[in-house]
């Protein structure tokens, strides 16, 4: 037995679908089509495969910037290893292995974090970029659209309200794609290291289908 939660849902969709064939037809069903599928063949290809571009761009700005640090902490370090020198052994071995305790599980937390930069640049690009194919598919689909396809919705936009009023309404589409992208890329990037990790694998097929 279906969960209200569930049946619920349902049963409006089917009495919305009854509801558009006998108004507008059996072709009615397929209103607004056209910009669906262009917002899904480019929308999915994009929040996606920008990813790992953005994901290694992040990575060597922060490698650049390491860089200027270490740089200008230079002079610093040269200090902090000649004091450490005088110190007894013991207390200088303990002090090392704190460092790179912590210098691993901030670099750990770093990875994480561009990870999820990455997605929300990503899906939030993206959202960005296919908005207005959101906007002209709920427009063909409303029930007193007086224009009959897309083009004709975009130049009916554009006249009313300019070139701005293709991304009305985009905002939140927006934030819902950089969240979902950026736990959904992050989350699959950290499985498949910890996969590769532990058994050995290397980064093909068979690895991503784990």
């Amino acid at each position: 037995r279906k969960h209200p939660t569930a049946l619920v849902p349902s049963m409006l969709q089917v009495a919305t679908g009854v509801a558009v064939v006998r108004e507008d037809g059996l072709l009615g069903l397929w209103k607004g089509w056209s910009p669906a599928v262009l917002r899904a063949m480019v929308y999915g290809g994009l929040r996606l495969g920008l990813y790992n571009p953005i994901k290694a761009t992040l990575q060597n700005l922060d490698s650049s910037c390491t860089g200027m640090g270490q740089h200008s902490s230079h002079v610093n370090t040269n200090y902090e290893a000649s004091s450490s020198s005088s110190r007894p052994e013991t207390s200088s071995s303990s002090s090392s292995s704190t460092s790179s305790s912590s210098s691993g599980a901030g670099a750990k937390a770093t990875d994480v974090s561009r990870k999820l930069m990455a997605g929300v640049i990503s899906g939030s690009s993206a959202a960005a970029l296919l908005s207005p194919t959101e906007l002209v598919k709920v427009r063909l689909q409303a029930s007193n659209c007086q224009q009959t396809s897309a083009t004709q919705v975009v130049a009916a936009v554009v006249k009313d309200q300019g070139l701005k009023g293709l991304w009305k309404g985009a905002t939140p589409g927006v934030v819902r794609a950089a969240v979902l992208t950026s736990s959904q890329c992050a989350t699959y990037d950290e499985t498949k290291s910890a996969v590769m990790h532990y058994t050995g694998w290397s980064d093909h097929t068979g690895t991503h289908l784990a």
